[in-house]
């Protein structure tokens, strides 16, 4: 029994110093938690502006495209025959 007892405060004294050294504070009084959470934000603000600016250029393209199929595609009133198979 007394050997329980002793591993019991091993594992106690442990679970302390484990949880002291999560709380510790940066520099600017910043906790862990807010750390990631700022990494996060920077994340997600850098995949936002990614993401509009490949659709800016995706708009581009299909508008380009769109262009090309006007100039290309025949006129509403002339007839064109279906191809052949």
């Amino acid at each position: 029994m007394e050997l329980l007892k002793k591993y019991v405060l091993v594992v106690l004294i442990a679970a302390v110093a484990v949880s002291t050294a999560g709380c510790k504070r940066n520099e600017q009084g910043e906790g862990p938690a807010e750390q990631a959470g700022k990494t996060i934000d920077k994340a997600v603000e850098r995949a936002a502006e990614e993401t509009g600016r490949l659709m800016d250029q995706a708009g581009e393209t299909i508008q380009n495209y769109g262009g090309e199929t006007k100039k290309t595609a025949p006129d509403k009133g002339s007839k064109s025959r279906p191809a052949s198979p």
